[in-house]
């Protein structure tokens, strides 16, 4: 199988596993939509927030890291220092993130239970290292595995859903409790996998790949940083100034327009490491053409739930939800656009300029933080949807800039179709 072949084989894999995750990331949506209700659904959105963030800033660039020094090291020395770095990292995580939970607590006039705060806070090394592990397999181009433990982790998540909150009643408290497992669950199945690719022998600490996985994570940790802050940073800011319902309000729009993700996010993942193994050349011939395809059923996606948003949200979450209507919409735009910034990110670091898509991100935070601080108390959830979309063109429109003067692939090439894509399309139908 050539490599053309094998990123159309892995691409459709990974385009199934999200379309399975996505399912289940909806039934999860749905289920905790109607047995929380808006009030319970914002609290657990608040609270899954701090492992996530904690990841983000914790995580060091490690995944970007990872996937670029894969095919440039021994599979032993790269996963043992991984994940020693990992173990490092999970002591000063879980030491920061207790006293900066509370505090924020305190100042966002948050309503949570200590006792979740504290749960939610000490699980935080298994997210380190599943983020970690996962990042090898990927980095290993084991994309099946990599896949199914993804697919696990999802399914779990759903049957511990189900058992604590519907069979036991257990609200917040069993939903968090049902994410901490499964978390724990994977991470130790994702282990076991990574394992089998160390030879005992090759077992070492050894300082220099420590600092050169730092080296290189750092330059697109602050990218990862501030891009999770500006997908997640608009709630704290929606929770200082509206109630938790509303919080619940924009989740449930977020979520639905972020489903459209799964699209580029399912490519771009494939991409990120078979970039790594070309030369860059190849890496600029193939990339505008994986923009380009992505371009389509991305632009289909939006067109479906603008059509039908409303019906998806009654459905799917009930009518108490229809409020998330008009944010939903004003969403979609800036979905569109970071649909091809996701694609043109994941080459930039593939191809070692980790700190150029670090500059984008950093673009779109300032962007969301300045529009949200002035939109939300005028418009509420709506100025905070308005202000993402905008954020997010701003961030394309800088990346297809920047990778334009890095390679001097022109704006045409990313985003208009082209003949040569038709076979690429017959490759996906077919494969699927």
């Amino acid at each position: 199988m050539n490599s053309s072949e094998q990123f159309t084989k892995y691409s459709i894999n990974t385009i199934v596993t999200q379309f399975i995750i996505l399912i289940t990331s909806i039934l999860i949506s749905i289920i905790t939509a109607r047995v929380l209700s808006p009030e319970g659904r914002g609290q657990l959105s608040l609270i899954l927030l701090i492992p996530m963030l904690s990841v983000t800033f914790g995580g060091m660039g490690m995944v970007h890291a990872i996937n670029y020094y894969a095919s440039r090291m021994p599979a032993t020395k790269l996963i043992v220092n991984s994940f020693i770095l990992s173990g490092l990292l999970s002591v000063l995580l879980v030491a920061t993130t207790l006293p900066v939970v509370y505090i924020s607590k305190i100042i966002f006039s948050m309503t949570l239970n200590k006792e979740i705060l504290f749960l939610i806070s000490i699980f935080i090394p298994f997210y380190l290292f599943n983020y970690c592990f996962i990042s090898l397999l990927q980095g290993f181009y084991k994309i099946v595995i990599r896949n199914l433990l993804n697919v696990t982790h999802a399914l779990l998540n759903l049957l511990l859903l189900v058992i604590l909150i519907i069979t036991l009643k257990l609200g917040v408290a069993g939903a968090v409790t049902a994410f901490v497992v499964a978390i724990l669950l994977v991470t130790i199945l994702s282990a076991i996998f990574v394992l089998k690719e160390i030879e005992i022998k090759d077992i070492r600490l050894e300082s220099g790949i420590i600092k050169q996985l730092l080296s290189f994570g750092l330059k697109s940790h602050i990218g990862n940083v501030l891009k999770d802050l500006s997908y997640r940073g608009d709630i704290l800011i929606i929770s200082y100034f509206l109630s938790t319902a509303s919080v619940g309000y924009y989740v449930i729009a977020v979520t639905v327009a972020e489903t459209i993700w799964r699209i580029p996010d399912a490519i771009g993942s494939v991409l990120l490491p078979r970039i790594a193994r070309m030369d860059k050349s190849n890496a600029r011939a193939f990339t505008p053409v994986v923009s380009r395809i992505v371009l389509v059923p991305v632009m289909l996606l939006c067109l479906i739930i603008f059509l039908f948003r409303e019906d998806i949200i009654c459905l799917a979450f009930g009518n108490e939800f229809l409020p998330s209507s008009p944010a939903l919409v004003i969403l979609l735009p800036g979905i569109l656009f970071l649909s091809i910034w996701k694609i043109i990110a994941n080459d930039l670091i593939a191809q070692g300029y980790p700190a150029k898509y670090s500059i984008t991100s950093g673009i779109a935070l300032v962007t969301m933080v300045a529009l949200d601080l002035w939109l939300i108390p005028l418009f509420g959830i709506n100025g905070a949807a308005l202000a993402s979309t905008i954020s997010y063109m701003a961030a394309t429109v800088s990346i297809i800039t920047i990778y334009s003067r890095v390679t001097g692939n022109s704006f045409k090439e990313l985003l208009i179709p082209a003949r040569i894509d038709l076979s690429y399309y017959k490759k996906l139908f077919m494969g699927l």
